[in-house]
């Protein structure tokens, strides 16, 4: 009777602990490998992604750091992304939203140019000498302030 209550326990302890590992690495084996291919996709080169720092965000979504081969074999760093988690929205540092971008996303970005643009207008008001940036560098500015506030309302944790 003991060794059937014994084998009983073990079983049960054995059920509860493959239960729990499979809790803590659910994203790791489910959810990354998704949202990594995803986001591999869209680099020059696929196969030499490397990840690291990734975690779930708010809403599910995957975030993290991505640095893969640029197209001059080197790798070009490490390079934040978030990940939609039940479409195929990407955004990654310096490129903002992959893809076709969405109305909103056009309509952010605009704004943080009008308002850099404001601000700019400003400063050469007082100082007319300073150049004018150009317009690839302001929606450069725009779109790394945009990636910044959506990193900061789905990834941030504080």
């Amino acid at each position: 009777m003991n060794r059937v209550a014994l084998v009983a326990a073990a079983t049960a302890f054995a059920t509860v602990a493959a239960g729990f590992t499979i809790a803590a690495k659910y994203d790791d084996w489910f959810v990354f490998p998704k949202t990594r291919q995803l986001v591999a996709d869209q680099l020059n080169d696929p196969a030499s992604a490397q990840f690291r720092h990734e975690r779930i965000g708010k809403e599910s979504w995957h975030c993290g750091e991505v640095n893969a081969k640029n197209g001059m074999g080197g790798y070009g760093g490490f390079k934040r992304f978030i990940a939609g988690p039940h479409n195929r929205i990407i955004y990654l540092e310096g490129a903002g939203m992959l893809g076709e971008e969405s109305h909103e996303e056009v309509i952010a970005i605009l704004d943080k140019q009008i308002a850099y643009n404001k601000v700019l207008a400003t400063i050469r008001q007082a100082n007319p000498e300073i150049p004018m940036p150009s317009e690839s560098s302001r929606l450069a500015r725009a779109r790394g302030e945009v990636f910044e506030d959506h990193w900061k309302a789905i990834c941030d944790n504080r």
